[in-house]
Parts: structure tokens; sequence; C-alpha cells
């Protein structure tokens, strides 16, 4: 089993820049389509050095609030993340399990484009935003148990990401209205199961999280506890090759709250604010050793689809880590 096998699946913190419909930004804390392939696994003591690439293309018909407070129309976004995460498995056991830490910060690049009529503006306008994230610190512990393999997680987002409220002035063509920061903290508690049967090579995947954040004091905007499962269904080779597939449903649990929120609901004329998404997709990868080091590929596709109160989206996945 190659040792970087579930470092994609731990370093699942991840920051998406800040564009929303319910949940404040259009998109949570917690990056969709993270967990998949090897979600339960945590790997041998060591340390991994973990580079993922994302680009995601997408948008919605409808009105949306973005984070810094402002409420645009029918927009779309094309944004390239680089999330880079280091992570380290020490020696010994905990609860009789492996424990671990992550630690994971990305760089953003984010255009989108919307109709500003809300915003007294024109019906095309634009914004464009590129910085680091929110760094996220994720304490961790795995279990092993024949074909079982069970981690629990609980991914902790810090508000450092650059964020400022949204800037307006339609005379002069100005719409700052994009953050990468979230400006609120927030944590991801997670329960992942891998089963995988060496000698035919099968593997099954879950993972079932919620996010707690905490209030955006600047817009005064509470986003409900959002509810995300993700799962995977994947073929081992001997070659070190892997093929599957991988898919996720997230619900948030309740209404968002405060007076951001309650700003948008009459804007919108909606009575409730609750968000859903679900996706699906192929996923490829390949492992090997070069010398002492493992090596570990990932390259995965998600489509979104019957999106409601957030961004749909489609994105590409290359994922690179290596295990010293």
């Amino acid at each position: 089993m190659n040792k970087t096998m579930g470092i994609a699946a731990i370093t699942a913190g991840l920051v998406v820049p800040s564009a929303a419909l319910a949940v404040e930004g259009g998109t949570g804390a917690y990056l969709l389509g993270s967990r998949g392939v090897a979600a339960g696994f945590v790997p041998p003591p060591g340390v991994y050095f973990t580079d993922t690439l994302v680009y995601l293309n997408g948008g919605t018909k409808g009105d949306i609030a973005t984070s810094g407070g402002a409420i645009v129309a029918d927009p779309s976004y094309e944004a390239w993340l680089n999330i880079f995460s280091v992570t380290v498995i020490p020696k010994g056991d905990f609860l009789g399990g492996s424990p671990g830490i992550s630690v994971t910060l990305p760089y953003s690049s984010v255009n989108m484009d919307f109709d500003a009529r809300f915003l007294g503006g024109p019906l095309d306008a634009s914004d464009s935003q590129a910085g680091f994230g929110d760094l996220v610190v994720t304490p961790l512990i795995g279990w092993h148990n024949g074909f079982w393999n069970y981690s629990l997680s609980a991914s902790v987002y810090l508000p450092t990401g650059e964020y400022s409220p949204s800037v307006v002035k339609p005379r002069q063509g100005v719409y700052d209205v994009l953050n990468i920061g979230k400006n609120k903290a927030a944590i991801d508690p997670t329960f992942s199961v891998t089963w995988l049967n060496p000698n035919i090579g099968l593997e099954i995947d879950g993972a079932l999280g919620v996010t707690f954040s905490a209030l955006n004091e600047t817009t005064d905007y509470q986003t409900a506890p959002e509810l995300h499962f993700e799962t995977a269904i994947a073929q081992r080779f001997r070659s070190g090759a892997v093929i599957g597939a991988a898919g996720y449903a997230y619900q948030q649990l309740g209404d968002d709250s405060g007076s951001g929120a309650e700003a948008l609901k009459a804007a919108l004329g909606a009575k409730s604010l609750r968000a859903r998404v679900f996706g699906i997709g192929p996923v490829l990868g390949y492992q090997t050793a070069i010398g002492a080091t493992s090596v570990n590929l990932q390259a995965k596709y998600y489509h979104e689809f019957a999106a409601k109160r957030r961004l749909e989206s489609d994105s590409v996945w290359l994922t690179a880590s290596l295990g010293f």
C-alpha cells in the first residue's frame, strides 16, 4: 500500500474565494470534493507534502449576497486554487490509533462577472481578486482493522485571508465585491471510512462532516451548519494505477441568520436561504516510489447539479503528494 495513499483526503480543509446565495460567499469554508478515494486512510509515520491545483468554473441564475455585503445578480465565475499542505504523522499511538496534524494554505485567483442592477450599475460588471486564503489546521487520528480504515479529523479554519467590506462606486465603475478570506472562523469535524480489499484491489470510501461557522461580524451574517457527505468507489491495480468514481452531497441543516441574512431574504423575496448541491465525476490515480520517497498522483473532475441557493460549478483537480 502506497505511503501517501490517504494524504489527499487528510488535507481536505480548503478555502475558495467568496462570492453567496445562502452560504455567505456562495461556498462554504470546506471545499466540496476534497475527500474521495482513500478518505479514511491515515498513512504510516512520516512527513507528507501535498500540492493541489483546482480549476473551478460556474455560477447561477439568480441573486446572491457576496461575503463583503453587496447583492449582485446572475454571477458567473472562474477560479484557480493552488493548495499547499504539510502533514506530519508521528510515531506512536493515541487512543489506539495513529495521530497526526496537517496545515493547509491556499492561494486563489478568481474573476466574477455579474449583473450590477442591485448596486445601481450596468447589467454587465466584473471583479477580480487574488491572494492567500484562510489558514487551515487539521488534527486527526486514524485506525486500521483488517480491510477497514477509519479516521476522525477536525479542520479549524482561521480567518487569515484578505477580507474587506464591499466597495461599490457605479459612477466610477468600481465594484470591489469579492474576497479571498471568509472573515470568520469555522470548524469541520469529519468521520471517514475506507474499505479496501488488497486481494482484489476493490475500494469503497465514505466521509461525513458538518461545518460550523462563526458569525461574520462585518456583515452580521451567520451561516447555518453545513452537512457534507462524500463517497467513492475505485479499483486499484498492481501497476499502481487507480480508476474510480466519486461524488458528494451537500445540505444546510438550518437557515442563515443575522441582519445580513435577513436583508438577503428580503431582497430575494425568499422564506428560506437553505442551500444544497450534488456533485459526481471520475477519478484517476497513480502510486509509485522513488527510492524511499513515496509518490501519489491524482486527477479528478466533478460536475455539480441540482444546486439550490448556492453556486453550481464544474471543477478539475490535479494533486501530487510526496511522503518521506
